[in-house]
Parts: structure tokens; C-alpha cells; sequence
């Protein structure tokens, strides 16, 4: 869809039409960028005079502006929460405000303020405004929407208390509309709009005002893909529009391989496959790292399959809006630099401050600094005698302290003395952050490793992105708040909850495996992609989201009228929405696919595949039998590891048993034959070799402390073991 769409503008631009009264509208900043760069590529030097893709919110702030003349800002997602929840921190304080009873305990829960949060942007969206959101809680008998009005109209009056209008992006959509009179919508000539599917109601009211005026508009959407009605978006937009042609572009033209599905019985083996299937895609068969990509379910899978991923030598890139900024290692250090400037750290703090990136310790070279510090002042604690020396005068420590420990000790009193010396001098908490940065001595470090790439060189891009990041935020922040100091500062940072939006600085693809949740992967495409977390459970996922405010509700009543006591069940819809989300993340690759799940019925915490994944299990799909493969690795580890470690055995008797599936997938009658099969069963490769160093040695380890192995097997495994230690 997205092809057909650049071909049209192309042949739009390249028949002489003024660039500048030609508009691509996409759903995301994301998706804005992918299509700028592919028009880019294709047109070579061109020159506009207005930007020629945006995202459908930067196109509000940009009709907004020409609409006022008033100082505007667009604020993030993290922000808003931030000021959601220490409005309802004041509720809380003051007795609950106008809340029912019941709720006020919750007021200071980030759940309640997620909730509220989203219930506001829905109704925003909607064109709800503070007074019709009480009216509707009167007229319906529902105290939650009447206290959210309050609230909706307080967080207004603090927002305009900052000097600039500060919006969120569906409040820009809304501010737009209001102001419709006074906007000029026949600027363009031409519009172009990419995943309309993914549209909110407001925003689709907003492109329908443009297109009214349009001489051509091409509007392209796939309704299998309309999966973030989570967010308010839906298929109206798309659905209603009154064209004058429709055109079905058919089936995907891409022709990947055959796709794999691997079960597997554990949560550690699902790590090990996923990242051996990675290795030997990018070594064996030459794809690059930044083509392969592993889809998710949620955030909450993402760090744990990051932290196997690096452990297996595989370099990770993570999408900085799936990050708190806060929770990222080097800004969480830097963070606590800052708030040592002004006040003395808590000793867990002050711990993490030492081990961290920028004192560099390890944990027993701290217990001997403290050790040696205790030595020299025995009047008082080791760790009292470091906070008092890590901003005050470094005195002589008699040989007490190695090298190694007073190198470390110095480091962290240069970085700190540095901020000391800015804030003292009265420097803005952005030239404050600069110097103890430029102190550190990692951005050299951090660029050097980046630039030699792997998995060291993923986690430098990373640590240089989230500094970028909050030097961003730190701008922002002096910009919006001039007379505010390092504390407010570091509160502010701290207190966020949510991902912070980053701006795109980044000429070139980082070469690393991405790793993204599905609602992630829309609009994307990799040469290979690895489908982790099909869990029944959790994909489908049928929790509803806004009950404590009867979001669904609002919905209904605001977009389809439906009356908030009638009992309406959005299951169907939301099991729907799931299958299409499954859908998109199993279409991203043009090669290759592998699903990977567990299956452990028996296990503690019981496990199984998505329901979904029965229905993906057709003849096509190469499923290796479960009991096939334990009777495989039995074979493996008596004849195949020995031979792989230079031993001679003979080979096993083959055995005969029933190599049953698990019921709820199919069986497959003619999956592809694999490399490494054994008496024609599946094998699981991580049995037979590892392409990762890290694995391949902790195998190494398990023969040599196995009583079962053999003895000349483990005196091989042992030999192996010193030539690489000494390697």
C-alpha cells in the first residue's frame, strides 16, 4: 500500500506540480519518517517550500500556527502524566476534591492516573470539552465523568499558567477543528494519506475538511490492520469517505520462504533458539543485522529477550518510545550526579553512583574503598567518610587506598565538582548537565564503542540516544521554565512514568536487531522476523482498558449513541483487533518467519500457545513435534556433542515411539527438511552447535560437570575450555 501510495506522489511531483501544494498525511511520526525517506530516495535534489510528509498531529500544530499567533508547544505523553499525577497527588492532600467517595484512596495510584489520562484523551479526540463532560455525567448518572470534567477544566487553567499554550497531540486535532473558520484548508492541491485505518475521529474530521478542497486525494488504509482502537483510532475515516474510485490492490506481492513455527518448553530455551536463529541468519546467510527484527506483544517482553539477546553477542536496538527515559542506565546515573550537587545521596544511592557508569567500580573494588577509608578515619563509617569526601577536599590516605580505588574516588568528585562549580556560578540546569557530562570522559568512550558496532556497540548507541535525550529534555525544560532550578529539574525527569517522544537525529540505521511490540512493527517490513510471546493469556490480550471511568462507554454514547446503561460486550471486537495485531506482526518479513512459544503444561506456571498460533499452523508451516525433539537431544548428547568435540563414538540404535503433537496444533505432513535432522526428526540446533561464544562455552561447562558424560567426553570439554581461556 505504502509503494502505491509514494508512486503516486512521484508521479504527481515528476509531471510538474509545485511540490509545496503537495501533502502526504501519515498516522505517526514514525511512519512519516519511513515514507519521507523512501520519496527522498526516489526524488534525489528537489526543493519545497513546506514540508511535504507529516504526521496528521505536526500538520495540526502547523494550522494551528497559522491560525494564532500565540506561543505553542507540543508536549509529551510522559509530561502530561507527570502533571496528571501531581494534580491528583493535590486532590488526594486536599480530602478528594469532587471524586466519589470510594475512589478518592486511588487518587495517588499511577494506575488511576493512566486511567484518567486515557479517558481524557478519548474524550478529546471526541471534541469533549470540561462542561460537556459534567453534562453527560449528570444526564447519565455518572459521578466519574462529572468529577473528570473538574478535572479536565483545573488541568486547562494549569497548562495556560505556563506563558505558552501547551497541548497534547489529540488536543492540537481538537484545537484545529474548533478554529476551522478561521484556517486556510485549500493550500493543497494534492493529498496523500497513509494508513487511514489508524485514525482517530478527530483526526479523520480534520483530513476530510482538507480533502474537501483538494484537486486529487488518494486515501490508503487496510482494515486488517486497524489495531489501535486502544488508543480511540478506528476504521470510520477509511470506511465512509466518499470516493469516486476504490482500488483493491489484492493480496501482498511479496513471496517470503515457507514460515517456522518452533515450540519450545521453557522461557530459557525461548531465548536460546530466538537468538541462535538470529546468529545463524546474519552469519550464515548474510543478512544484515538491522533487517532482522523480533516482534513482541507488549513492552513489559522486551527487556528480558534485550538482556539474552546481548548475552548471546547479538547487538539490540530498542524504539526510544518504548523506554522511560529515567529507567535508561546512564541517564538514571546522571540523574543521581545531578541531585548530589544539591543535596547529600542516600547510601544505596551513593552505592549506584560508585558502581555506575561514571564511577566505574566494581562491587569489590567499592567494599575496598570503603574498607580503606574506614582504615583511615576509624572514627566513623567507611560510607559516611565517602560522602563527605566525594564533594569536599581529597586529603593524603597514607597508602591506605590502591590506585584503582582513588582513581575511582577522584572520578566521581570531578564530575561532581564540576556540576557544583556551574550551579554555584548561577548556570542554567542545561549548562550545569553539560559540564558533569563533558566531566564524565564517556562520550569518547561511548563513540569509540559504538563505531565498532556488536552487541557492546548497540548498548553505546543506546546510553548515546538516552543522553541526547535528555539533553533534549533538559532544553526543554530551561525553555519552559527559566527561573526553575536543578531540583525541579531532576524531579521532573524522575517522575515521569511513560516513554518520552525523542527527536530523530539519526542519518543512518543503527546495525542492530530491532526489537519492537506489534503495535510497533505497523507499517514496517524486515528481511527476517522472529514473532516471540504467542501466549495464550497474553496474545490474546482481553482486558479492557478504562473501567474505573466507563471509557467504552463514552465511546459508545459520543460515536455511536448508544445509551451508557444499555449493556453492550466489546469481546468480540477486542479478540478481533488481537487476531489483526497477530496478522500484522506475522506479515512484517519479506523472507523469512519464525513464531516461537512455550508450551509447558505441566510446568508450575502452566503456558501454552496462542489460539492463534492454531490457526497460523498450516501445511506450510514447518512445526517440529515436541516429543520428536526430546528423543533427538537424548540422541545428541550421547552421540552428536561427542563428535563435535573431536570424539569417536558409535552411533546410537535408532528408536521406535510415537511422536505425538500437542492437540491443539495441527500436524504438519510435508515440513521442509532442516540442516542438522536426525533419523528424521527435528533437532533442536541449540543441541547440535551454538554461534554464540557465551553459550557455547556454558555447553562446554555442562559436559565437564555432568557424572553422566563420558570420561574421555568430558576431559575434551575440559581441553576445549583451557584453549579458550587461554585464547
Amino acid at each position: 500500500m505504502s509503494s502505491f501510495l509514494v508512486d503516486t506522489v512521484l508521479n504527481v511531483l515528476r509531471g510538474g506540480a509545485d511540490p509545496a501544494g503537495v501533502l502526504v498525511v501519515s498516522s505517526s511520526k514514525e511512519s512519516a519518517a519511513a515514507l519521507r525517506r523512501e520519496i527522498s530516495a526516489h526524488l534525489g535534489d528537489y526543493a519545497s517550500s513546506a514540508a511535504l510528509v507529516r504526521s496528521v498531529h505536526s500538520l495540526a500544530f502547523s494550522l494551528l500556527r497559522q491560525a494564532s499567533d500565540e506561543d505553542l508547544r507540543l508536549i509529551t505523553g510522559a509530561e502530561q502524566d507527570a502533571v496528571i499525577r501531581e494534580l491528583l497527588e493535590g486532590h488526594a492532600a486536599a480530602g478528594g476534591a469532587s471524586w466519589p467517595e470510594e475512589i478518592r484512596p486511588a487518587l495517588g495510584m499511577v494506575g488511576f492516573a493512566r486511567q484518567l489520562r486515557d479517558f481524557l484523551l478519548r474524550a478529546i479526540e471526541r471534541g469533549q470539552s470540561p462542561e460537556s463532560l459534567r453534562r453527560k455525567g449528570r444526564e447519565h448518572s455518572r459521578p466519574m465523568w462529572t468529577a473528570a470534567g473538574d478535572f479536565l477544566e483545573e488541568y486547562e487553567q494549569v497548562m495556560a499558567l505556563s506563558g505558552a499554550h501547551s497541548y497534547s497531540a489529540a488536543e492540537l486535532v481538537s484545537q484545529v477543528l474548533l478554529r476551522a473558520g478561521q484556517l486556510d484548508f485549500g493550500q493543497w492541491h494534492t493529498i496523500v494519506v497513509d494508513d487511514a485505518q489508524l485514525l482517530a475521529p478527530a483526526s479523520g474530521e480534520l483530513l476530510e475538511l482538507i480533502i474537501a478542497q483538494a484537486k486529487l486525494a488518494v486515501v490508503g488504509g487496510d482494515p486488517e490492520q486497524a489495531v489501535f482502537a486502544f488508543r480511540g483510532a478506528n476504521t470510520r475515516f477509511f470506511d465512509e469517505l466518499a470516493a469516486e474510485h476504490r482500488i483493491d490492490l489484492g493480496a501482498s506481492q511479496r513471496q517470503p520462504e515457507p514460515a517456522c513455527l518452533d515450540i519450545v518448553p521453557t522461557a530459557t530455551q525461548l531465548q536460546a533458539s530466538v537468538a541462535d536463529a538470529i546468529r545463524r541468519r546474519h552469519l550464515s546467510d548474510g543478512v544484515a543485522w538491522s533487517d532482522i527484527a523480533v516482534i513482541v506483544r507488549s513492552v513489559a517482553d522486551i527487556t528480558p529477550l534485550r538482556r539474552g539477546l546481548l548475552a548471546a553477542g547479538v547487538p539490540v536496538h530498542l524504539n526510544p518510545t518504548d523506554v522511560v527515559l529515567a529507567e535508561q542506565r546512564l541517564v538514571a546515573a546522571m540523574v543521581q550526579a545531578l541531585e548530589a550537587v544539591y543535596q547529600p545521596l542516600r547510601t544505596a544511592q551513593l552505592e549506584e553512583l560508585m558502581t555506575g557508569p561514571i564511577g566505574g567500580a566494581d562491587p569489590v573494588t567499592l567494599r575496598r574503598l570503603i574498607r580503606g577509608l574506614r582504615r583511615w578515619n576509624p572514627a566513623q563509617r567507611g560510607l559516611e567518610t565517602l560522602r563527605e569526601l566525594i564533594t569536599g577536599p581529597l586529603p593524603d590516605f597514607d597508602d591506605l587506598l590502591t590506585e584503582r580505588e582513588v582513581a575511582v574516588l577522584e572520578r566521581v568528585r570531578g564530575v561532581l565538582g564540576a556540576g557544583v562549580e556551574q550551579a554555584q556560578a548561577g548556570a542554567s540546569v542545561e549548562e550545569i548537565l553539560w559540564a558533569m557530562w563533558n566531566a564524565t570522559g564517556l562520550a569518547e568512550r561511548l563513540q569509540a564503542a559504538a563505531l565498532r558496532g556488536g552487541a557492546t556497540g548497540s548498548q553505546a548507541d543506546r546510553d548515546l540516544d538516552a543522553m541526547m535525550a535528555l539533553f533534549d529534555a533538559a532544553g526543554d525544560f530551561v525553555e519552559r521554565y527559566p527561573g526553575a532550578g536543578l531540583k525541579t529539574f531532576v524531579r521532573h525527569i524522575t517522575e515521569q512514568e511513560l516513554p518520552t517522544g525523542v527527536r530523530d537525529r539519526r542519518n543512518a540505521t543503527p546495525q542492530a536487531v530491532n526489537i519492537l511490540t506489534a503495535h510497533g512493527a505497523v507499517g514496517r517490513e524486515f528481511d527476517t522476523v522472529v514473532v516471540v510471546g504467542a501466549q495464550e493469556t497474553e496474545w490474546p490480550s482481553l482486558g479492557e482498558t478504562g473501567t474505573i471511568f466507563d471509557q467504552a462507554d463514552l465511546v459508545d454514547l459520543v460515536d455511536e449513541g448508544i445509551d451508557p446503561d444499555v449493556p453492550v460486550s466489546h469481546l468480540r471486537e477486542r479478540l478481533h483487533e488481537e487476531r489483526r495485531l497477530f496478522h500484522v506482526a506475522t506479515t512484517r518479513h519479506t523472507a523469512r518467519l519464525l513464531v516461537v512459544a512455550i508450551d509447558a503444561p505441566d510446568a508450575e506456571q502452566v503456558q501454552e500457545p496462542s489460539r492463534f498460533i492454531a490457526d497460523f499452523a498450516t501445511p506450510a508451516i514447518n512445526f517440529p513435534a515436541l516429543f520428536a525433539r526430546r528423543a533427538a537431544n537424548r540422541r545428541l548428547r550421547t552421540s552428536v556433542w561427542p563428535k563435535e568435540l573431536g570424539l569417536t563414538v558409535p552411533e546410537p540404535a535408532a528408536e521406535t515411539h510415537p511422536q505425538p503433537v500437542p492437540s491443539a496444533l495441527p500436524t504438519t505432513t510435508q515440513a521442509p527438511s532442516a540442516p542438522g535432522q536426525a533419523g528424521g526428526a527435528e533437532v533442536d540446533p541449540l543441541q547440535v552447535s551454538v554461534l554464540s561464544v557465551p553459550v557455547f562455552v556454558a555447553a562446554l561447562r555442562r559436559v565437564v560437570s555432568d557424572a553422566e558424560q563420558t570420561e574421555p567426553a568430558r576431559e575434551q570439554a575440559a581441553r576445549q575450555l583451557a584453549r579458550l581461556a587461554a585464547a
